[in-house]
């Protein structure tokens, strides 16, 4: 359309900037629209779509000066779209990583495979690319694209370019100083998870030298700590705790957070020295087992924060509920990894192995479940018994 044209003659953050600023009520958010779309402007300039630009009727002109915009925007196109060739080649050796996933348990393999969002792997290393800022552009949609088939194994196409899309404006929301924009979505799309971590984002602001305070918690201890509401908490514990985490000594005191095996997590990238520069590098902490359960697509689950034995639900309080989740964590990992080191798993093409594998995952699931319930069931007052 003419509208369309239009806005790629002038540059979007322009014609964005030029249509907000006529509505006098949104002139407040100008400056927070402009700099992204500055970005994404300039990642425009540096693709095989900045050579449209070549046909704006003052490049087309044959003077010397349209000479030179020409040879200028014909460099930045070549040079941008080397760079995205590179992109998606990196992509497809899933060495790039865009947005972490939603699910739960899927979102902790990618930590604790080492990566961390919208970055890229170097070596055995993983080192964020969204500070590249005009440069992550292609980055971000070569990781987008094949974001697809990671997690559904079906080759990208067409349809999926809105998805690299969206991964281009989740990359610019991600950045610092969009941060609050971003704990925003993440509230809305899921309060329970995310809505804590709002509230003391908010609350931080008043906190004196928080970002100092944080930066030093970060410095001194790579636990991540469980800052999650337990039963007769109240609302606003989740909140306490997200502050309590940002304080050095104090950090200390909450308990460990656990991943799906049980294990205590330990935050990579922005942590000892690294915790007061812009980004910090990372690897993958997983073993052999973990990493091939990950491999065919298996992401055993978390479990619950309460149990029902007999008749009775139970409300696990923290100390039990990280118990709970090492005796089923650990349960899952020692089966699985009886398997993978068979020699029947090696006589195996992967269909089957994920097949077996999974139900193997499930029974020690459901075995240690059994066990834990009993041990919970002794350790029961007689009040609390008398509900079963």
């Amino acid at each position: 359309s003419k509208k369309l044209a239009s806005m790629l003659n002038v540059g979007l953050s322009d014609s964005y900037g030029k249509h907000l600023k006529g509505l006098k009520p949104l002139k407040i958010i100008v400056p927070f629209v402009q700099v992204p779309m500055n970005i994404i402007n300039a990642g425009f300039e540096r693709s095989p779509l900045g050579l449209t630009r070549l046909f704006r009727k003052d490049v087309r002109a044959r003077t010397p000066a349209a000479y030179e915009t020409q040879a200028y925007i014909a460099a930045r196109a070549v040079i941008g779209s080397g760079f995205l060739a590179y992109a998606l080649t990196k992509a497809q050796a899933g060495d790039l990583a865009g947005a972490p996933p939603r699910n739960q348990s899927a979102r902790d393999d990618f930590y604790r495979s080492g990566k961390q969002p919208f970055s890229i792997k170097i070596g055995d290393t993983w080192v964020p690319y969204q500070k590249l800022g005009p440069l992550a552009a292609p980055l971000h949609v070569a990781a987008g694209f094949y974001s697809r088939f990671d997690t559904t194994g079906e080759a990208p196409d067409a349809g999926h370019v809105w998805t690299a899309v969206g991964t281009v404006g989740a990359g610019i929301v991600d950045n610092t100083w969009l941060s609050g924009v971003a704990s925003l979505v993440d509230a809305l799309e899921d309060p329970e998870r995310y809505g804590s971590r709002l509230g003391a984002s908010v609350l931080g602001q008043f906190v004196p030298m928080g970002a100092l305070l944080r930066n030093v918690s970060g410095w001194l201890d790579d636990t991540s700590r469980d800052t999650r509401a337990y039963e007769g908490e109240g609302v606003m514990a989740p909140v306490a705790k997200q502050l309590q985490a940002g304080i050095p000594g104090l950090a200390q005191q909450l308990p460990e957070r656990l991943d799906v095996y049980g294990n205590p997590v330990h935050r990579q990238g922005r942590t000892g020295p690294w915790s007061f520069m812009p980004f910090g590098p990372s690897k993958d902490t997983r073993d052999a087992t973990e990493r091939e359960i990950s491999r065919l697509g298996l992401y055993p689950g978390f479990t619950g924060k309460s149990l029902t034995i007999g008749r009775q639900k139970i409300d696990l309080d923290q100390a039990q509920h990280s118990a709970y989740q090492k005796a089923i964590g650990q349960a899952m990992l020692k089966s699985a990894g009886i398997f993978v080191n068979s020699p029947v798993y090696q006589e195996l093409n992967d269909e089957q192995r994920k097949f077996i594998l999974d139900k193997i995952i499930q029974q020690s699931r459901s075995d240690a479940q059994q066990i834990f319930k009993a041990k919970l069931y002794k350790s029961l007052s007689p009040r609390q018994r008398a509900g079963d």
